[in-house]
């Protein structure tokens, strides 16, 4: 097993550094538990950013996956792939009840998306999409130009043009950016990269009533709060929408690489053969594990335990307010936590880490947590009272 210094000693000499590293080296995962080289265990809650929806190495996803890579990995596209096949029925059943392009990421899927947008306003002129600020929406350059946050876009100029933003949750702004070229609506449910910012049902319902009236697509990036992330399958289940497009990926094959475009049957024939393509899209192997993914959230009851885990931490985020002092705003859908704070995120998040417990910062002034769907309570409760713990000791230095 090579230690820390020397793997770092190879990624300095080797990997581009388009990451900042964090000086450790994990070998080895296990539910909501991370392993480092020297045998250390450190409660993860933020398994991947939020790939990692069962946790690590689910025993029945590894057992299901392990199968497929002894019968067959990759087939290209151009034949039938009956993984492919189950598993677009499955999301189906679960959503739009509509048709499904499988990509490798949360971006391609929406360069798809984007993709789409384009031929369905072409035949009337129309190519502008609206996304919204503080969106994030991948790092591919249409992807970046989607975000609607400058320092993703700073050097990569000229940008593709076409697109325009909105501020989320206000519909007098979406008003104001439509034109008579916009084709489509592109946003998060919840902006996850953005803070965590959640939207009223206000906004959601005058959105979904514009564009019916307009003929506008309504296009949901559900990278990170579809597959159970907010309590129910797609976070549109949850904000009450009817989108067009929706798309997927983190969640989607709990760690493993696979991405979604889901779109209402009377998108169906948007994109004929030869209009769009991914050579790993939807193999074998990555289809394989989201079934297994799905076959978990039936077996174990996931979205119920979302729901019941969320109320617990939204109790326990308040006392933890009220004993500290420390926390000025608290935003939670499901298992999808922003909490802002009056200390350095980065001097809290260093802190939890050395008491072996992983968190996520959004900026100077958010902690973002998106822990595993199947954690339990008693594994919340231990990581919390690191956090509750870390925030005191900050806050008296």
């Amino acid at each position: 097993m090579k230690t820390v210094s020397s793997t770092a000693s190879l990624y300095e000499s080797y990997v581009l550094p388009t990451y900042g590293r964090e000086g450790l080296t994990f070998v080895r995962g296990e539910g909501s538990y991370l392993f480092d080289s020297d045998g250390n265990r450190y409660l993860d809650l933020y398994p991947g950013w939020g790939t990692g929806c069962l946790g690590h190495c689910h025993p029945y996803v590894v057992e299901q996956v392990t199968r497929q890579l002894h019968e067959l990995i990759h087939v290209p596209n151009n034949y039938y792939n009956p993984w492919q096949a189950e598993l677009a029925k499955r999301l189906a059943d679960a959503g739009l009840h509509g048709y499904t392009f499988f990509a490798n990421s949360g971006a391609e899927a929406n360069e798809g998306a984007i993709k789409l947008a384009r031929r369905f306003g072409n035949r009337t002129g129309r190519y502008e999409i609206i996304t919204f600020l503080k969106s994030f929406h991948g790092r591919t350059l249409a992807a970046i130009t989607a975000t609607g946050q400058p320092k993703y876009q700073q050097g990569f100029e000229p940008l593709p043009e076409g697109f325009k933003y909105a501020q989320f949750g206000d519909m007098e702004s979406v008003r104001k950016t439509v034109t008579a070229k916009t084709c489509a609506i592109l946003f998060e449910p919840v902006q996850g990269e953005g803070g965590i910012n959640i939207a009223s049902d206000d906004f959601f319902k005058e959105i979904q009533a514009f564009c019916n009236k307009h003929n506008i697509l309504l296009m949901l990036d559900e990278v990170q709060t579809g597959m159970g992330r907010t309590g129910n399958y797609f976070g549109y289940q949850t904000a009450g929408l009817n989108p067009d497009v929706v798309t997927l990926a983190k969640a989607l094959g709990g760690g493993f690489p696979i991405g979604a475009m889901m779109v209402a049957p009377h998108l169906k024939d948007m994109l004929p053969p030869g209009t769009h393509a991914s050579t790993y899209g939807g193999n074998p192997l990555v289809c394989r594990a989201a079934l297994a993914v799905m076959d978990v959230f039936e077996k174990e009851n996931i979205l119920d335990n979302v729901r019941k885990q969320s109320l617990y931490v939204r109790q326990r985020l308040n006392a933890v307010s009220k004993s500290t002092g420390a926390i000025t705003g608290i935003r939670i859908q499901g298992l999808m936590i922003g909490i802002d704070l009056t200390l350095s995120t980065t001097a809290v998040k260093q802190a939890c880490t050395k008491r072996n417990v992983l968190i996520n910062t959004i900026g100077e002034n958010t902690i973002r947590l998106l822990p595993a769907l199947n954690i339990t309570e008693q594994e919340l409760a231990s990581g919390l009272d690191v956090f509750e713990d870390v925030l005191r000791t900050e806050g008296t230095k």
